[in-house]
């Protein structure tokens, strides 16, 4: 299988997901968005598709939920190089570096407004209140990120949360209006697999930057790979479980890799797979078959994940 198979049973409702998300800013007096900036898996709009239009046929309804929390994703993205101080966003200059702090706020709080604006048409109060309740869960899970002591990051249950809150939690929403969309009655099972799909999504890109020397690498941060090898780092690098920096950073990668890290992080994450597909072999065709073909592809593409390039050409 490959990308274009994976998409394909719901290519129509993604390009017109694309199609709003690109005329966003094409404004009078508005600012020039890089193209790479709106670019995206588009994941969380998949995985909305999936669960609404599997029995049921495509609706305008169903694509203003699918941007809403893309919309959502991308603004949430936008805040946070703000507050990282990140200079590049998929090969391309981050709003603030291009127009400044302020300005990428006040275009982050615009993104997210557009989200709500396009919750808000389906006039459904359910769905306004699971994409209100899941933005206030990302949030807090900034502020936890924010405030909480990076030696305490080392922690499995720390860094759990944190996915949980910040990624997970918009995943599962995704799912669960999906459901509520297309009337289906087992919402909690589409939910629970958004929220573990999302956890396990969290954690394969983290890989994915940690193998090839990303920006989590540069900015120090604390992954997978350095919660479950804790002691050895604690023994060989003791500084980097208490301050950032980047050369050290890299020297720690390279050390964890040459001690299996990343096979290490997948024995971890196995169960996750077996989860997905138990949840799935409990959910109804068509969607069985999307979900089923969904996850064996990321469980065969692991650290490839998804080309977004690719993904905005379908």
């Amino acid at each position: 299988m490959n990308i274009k198979t994976l998409y394909s049973p719901v290519i129509d409702g993604i390009r017109k997901v694309n199609e709003k998300i690109n005329s966003i800013f094409k404004k009078d007096l508005f600012p020039e968005i890089p193209h790479n900036i709106l670019q995206g898996k588009r994941l969380r709009p998949l995985l909305v598709l999936y669960t609404s239009f599997a029995f049921d046929e495509l609706t305008e309804e169903k694509v203003n939920v699918a941007c809403a929390v893309e919309l959502v994703h991308f603004a949430s993205l936008i805040h946070d190089d703000v507050v990282d101080g990140a200079n590049l966003r998929r090969n391309a200059e981050t709003l603030n570096t291009s127009y400044g702090n302020h300005t990428a706020v006040l275009l982050g709080d615009y993104v997210f407004a557009k989200a709500m604006e396009h919750i808000a048409k389906t006039g459904k109060k359910e769905l306004f209140e699971i994409l209100s309740k899941t933005s206030v869960e990302m949030c807090e899970g900034e502020i936890i990120d924010e405030f909480l002591d990076r030696e305490k990051r080392f922690e499995i249950e720390n860094y759990s949360i944190l996915i949980k809150k910040k990624t997970a939690s918009l995943f599962s929403a995704s799912c669960e209006m999906g459901a509520i969309i297309s009337e289906y009655e087992n919402i909690e099972i589409l939910k629970e697999f958004g929220g573990k799909f999302g956890l396990l999504f969290q954690i394969l890109d983290d890989l994915h930057d940690f193998y090839t020397c990303g920006e989590d690498i540069r900015e120090s941060k604390v992954t997978l790979p350095h919660v479950l090898f804790k002691e050895k780092i604690k023994d060989v690098f003791p500084d980097f479980l208490y301050k950032k920096n980047y050369e050290l950073s890299k020297r720690v990668r390279d050390y964890l890799l040459e001690n299996g890290a990343i096979e290490k992080s997948y024995e971890f994450i196995s169960s996750y797979f077996k989860d997905l597909k138990d949840l799935v072999s409990r959910v109804d065709k068509p969607l069985k078959d999307y979900l089923y073909s969904f996850i064996e592809y990321i469980e065969k593409n692991k650290i490839e994940l998804f080309n977004e390039k690719k993904v905005q050409t379908l």
